[in-house]
């Protein structure tokens, strides 16, 4: 598909609302529920898909942040993460070594 044949599947309504229930309307970064946007994570100016496993949902805020770490090389990240990796080390490592 071309450029445009994929940006018009992403904007089609009916793709919209297999995406709201294929991946939900909660931010995969952090965890809000208001302003949902949905992300490419390879945008599809670099050869990116429409095809779910590509395409995450983002809250405007993560959002914005996605695209401003493109461009700025000392890009501090979203909202914060729910958990610090620290403090949930045991639990990591407990799920790595079964």
């Amino acid at each position: 598909m071309t450029y445009d044949e994929l940006r018009a599947e992403f904007s089609s309504s009916a793709f919209r609302r297999k995406l709201k229930k294929e991946l939900g309307t909660t931010c995969c970064n952090c965890d809000c529920t208001k302003n949902i946007e949905y992300h490419h994570i390879v945008p599809l100016t670099l050869g990116g898909t429409n095809k779910f496993t590509n395409i995450v949902p983002l809250c405007q805020e993560c959002h914005y942040k996605a695209y401003e770490k493109r461009v700025a090389k000392n890009y501090k990240g979203g909202r914060p993460k729910k958990f610090k990796y620290e403090d949930i080390k045991d639990i990591v490592d407990d799920y790595f070594n079964c």
